[in-house]
């Protein structure tokens, strides 16, 4: 008897100190840690709304982009300003000035792999037309790495291992 409760015992501390992790099959953690489920939900909603670009740094600190007239960069006689309206439908406006950089582009949809901490745009593809053929060498999208997303702030790292800052309007 002694050794069925000592068994009993046993299999009951190794079941409760079982890593059960995440079970929910919608969750991006499904089964991976003890860690509450993960959804992209929470930042989505943060990132709904308008956008504006306010700066972007290369990998060494170097200003390619800012919105203040402080400071200069180099992106600065392409880009005058990048404004995104985040929906809740998961479609972004994207406007820029000059506008034909952005001419190209309609419905653009986003998501948020919140498990990855990525804000991805996959519908935007490079285009390549006579108003924007230097498109690829300052276009800041494509996945981007989620730095900062709280309040009116909202930071990532593109492609490039440029850092953009973002301010909500």
């Amino acid at each position: 008897m002694k050794k069925i409760a000592c068994f009993l015992l046993f299999f009951s501390i190794l079941f409760i100190s079982c890593d059960k992790g995440c079970t929910d099959e919608n969750a991006c953690n499904n089964g991976v840690t003890t860690e509450p489920c993960k959804y992209s939900d929470e930042q989505e909603a943060i990132l709904e709304g308008e956008w504006y670009l306010k700066s972007v740094y290369d990998s060494e600190g170097i200003c390619l982009f800012s919105n203040s007239d402080d400071v200069d960069g180099e992106w600065e006689d392409m880009i005058e300003g990048i404004n995104l309206e985040f929906y809740n439908d998961n479609t972004c406006k994207i406007e820029t000035d000059p506008e034909q950089i952005s001419d190209d582009l309609f419905n653009v949809d986003w998501s948020i792999n919140s498990c990855l901490e990525i804000l991805n745009f996959p519908s935007i593809e490079p285009v390549y037309t006579e108003t924007n053929s230097s498109f690829p060498d300052y276009w800041p999208f494509g996945n981007l790495k989620i730095i900062e997303l709280s309040g009116d702030t909202f930071e990532c790292e593109d492609l490039s291992g440029n850092i953009l800052r973002w301010k909500r309007v």
